[in-house]
Parts: C-alpha cells; sequence; structure tokens
C-alpha cells in the first residue's frame, strides 16, 4: 500500500513541468554546463560563460540581471530557454507567460449616429 501512494507522488514534478511546456524545470543557478549544453540555442560557449560569470559573481537574480552579466543573450533566446523549462532563481522568463495569455481582439469603433439638421414640418390637421 506504501508503494503505491508513494508512486504517483513522485510523477507530480513531470506533470507540473508539462503543463508548462517542458518534462521539468532547470534551474540556471544550480544547472552544470552539460545540462545547460542540452537546451536547444545553447552551445558550449554560452554555457560556458554562463557557468563563469556565475562563479565570478553568484548567482543570477532575476532574467535581466543574466542578460545584463552575460554577453549575447537577447531577450527571444531568455524566452526560447524558458519555453524549454530554463529557469533564473525560480522564475520562468515573463515572456512566456505573456505570450501564454489570449488578448481578445478590440471592439470596432462605434459609428456616431445620423443626426438630421433640418426641421420637421407640422403635421397638417384635417377638420
Amino acid at each position: 500500500m506504501h508503494r503505491m501512494l508513494a508512486t504517483p507522488l513522485l510523477l507530480l514534478p513531470l506533470l507540473a513541468g508539462l503543463a508548462t511546456g517542458s518534462a521539468y524545470a532547470l534551474e540556471l543557478n544550480t544547472a552544470t554546463q552539460r545540462q545547460l549544453e542540452q537546451l536547444d540555442g545553447i552551445g558550449a560557449t554560452m554555457a560556458r560563460r554562463i557557468v563563469e560569470e556565475r562563479r565570478r559573481d553568484g548567482g543570477f537574480r532575476h532574467w535581466d540581471d543574466l542578460r545584463h552579466r552575460v554577453r549575447g543573450i537577447t531577450q527571444d533566446k531568455a524566452g526560447q530557454w524558458s519555453d524549454q523549462g530554463l529557469t533564473v532563481a525560480g522564475e520562468f522568463h515573463p515572456r512566456v507567460f505573456v505570450a501564454r495569455v489570449p488578448i481578445a481582439p478590440a471592439a470596432p469603433p462605434e459609428r456616431p449616429k445620423e443626426v438630421s439638421l433640418r426641421r420637421k414640418k407640422p403635421a397638417s390637421s384635417v377638420d
């Protein structure tokens, strides 16, 4: 009975990762160079830059901190990495959440009602 209960609990992190579009979340501040290289768009050179900067000045506080400290990381690249499950200080890139929010189309502007400036003729009374 104990084993049956433990198995579904072990799957929770995996299922949570599937909801974000990746099989798991990879924290940049603890990832190895080899783990970073597994992501699309991060080659050996970029992974090495990230790990060396992290060793030199400590962990990254947020995505902008990463972008300012490591040369060659654009908003688009950061968003692509986050789409694959990469987090910085436990947070996904903000672009990920903005891109997933549906935006309703703007309503067309209302047309002004036509107003007649002509005087109406008085109704003629027939006796």
